[in-house]
């Protein structure tokens, strides 16, 4: 829920945009439909008023425009400007993207098919390959920054607590960062940082297929805390455990993606071309439909949304 500083930032100006409307809300900041000098619509990322103290919060903010702009991929959702308001906040100028999370998809039907999880995955694995390769760990892959486009794209988003190679160091040693349900063990842990890299992404998006698939999440606890001691203590089940019907291709490769050992998991590369494997096994002998589903899923959940 909005604070009545944000809300009232509506209708006004920052920096050359107008703000129109709020269109997210999250721990850090909220998210704007602003309006550029030349008519073109943009979202605007505003950091919360009472983090502008905290310098690394404020770094953080702002490396996320460096590091999504340094990979090439359409899967990540450009830093086209920024700044800090005249209230001393600062601010983050991206393409205003027309869709939904896929959190809230899960929140209204519970699970997704086959069929769409697959898809979405296998284009988040694309964007993830290209990010690692960037020398980029996301470090906090949930179904709250998949981002589903009415165009039948899926962008990863909320690179704040990523971490590029050159920025690692200015990180907390042992900080924790990343959402519990969706952590990877070494992350929970805390560990320090050099046992983070690109597959503790890999296990934080087999986590969120899992959901996907199952309609549970792997860190299946009822408190933050819980979820935590979870993901630092105890094996992922296996999909099969929570999904019994589902085909064994499938299974084998979440499960997989979900191993506690960081080093037997596969990279972004491995695991994209496994969900592809899956996918070519799931259309050749279940027979599900070859075209991408998921705009539709999203047209029903805004139709949802106005009764």
């Amino acid at each position: 829920m909005s604070t009545g500083k944000e809300s009232s930032r509506v209708g006004t100006k920052v920096g050359a945009y107008s703000l129109e409307r709020a269109i997210g809300h999250g721990g850090m900041a909220t998210v704007y439909a602003a309006r550029g000098p030349g008519g073109a619509t943009f979202a605007m990322k505003v950091l919360h008023h009472p983090l502008t103290t905290d310098e690394i919060v404020v770094a953080r903010f702002f490396e996320e425009a460096y590091l999504v702009n340094s990979v090439k991929h359409p899967g990540v959702c450009r830093v086209v400007d920024d700044g800090v308001s005249e209230d001393r906040c600062p601010y983050l100028v991206m393409e205003l993207l027309d869709g939904e999370s896929l959190e809230a998809c899960l929140a209204a039907r519970g699970k997704l098919t086959v069929g769409d999880a697959l898809d979405i995955g296998i284009d988040a694995a694309d964007t993830l390959k290209a990010v690692h390769a960037a020398g980029i760990v996301h470090r906090d892959l949930s179904p709250g920054n998949v981002f589903l486009t009415t165009q039948g794209t899926v962008k990863i988003l909320d690179f704040g607590v990523g971490k590029g190679k050159a920025l690692i160091a200015k990180t907390l040693e042992g900080s924790l960062l990343g959402t519990p349900a969706f952590m990877s063990p070494e992350q929970a842990t805390g560990s320090g940082k050099d046992v983070v890299d690109g597959r503790s992404d890999v296990f934080s998006l087999g986590a969120v297929l899992f959901r996907a698939l199952s309609g549970r999440n792997v860190h299946d606890a009822e408190t933050t805390v819980a979820q935590w001691f979870s993901a630092a203590r105890k094996a992922a089940p296996s999909l099969r455990e929570v999904a019994p019907d589902m085909p064994e291709e499938i299974v084998r490769t979440i499960d997989a993606a979900l191993a506690f050992e960081r080093d037997s998991r596969p990279d972004a590369a491995a695991f994209h071309a496994s969900l592809v494997s899956a996918r070519a096994f799931l259309r050749g002998d279940v027979g599900a439909p070859a075209e991408t589903s998921f705009v539709a899923m999203i047209t029903e959940l805004r139709d949802l949304q106005k009764r």
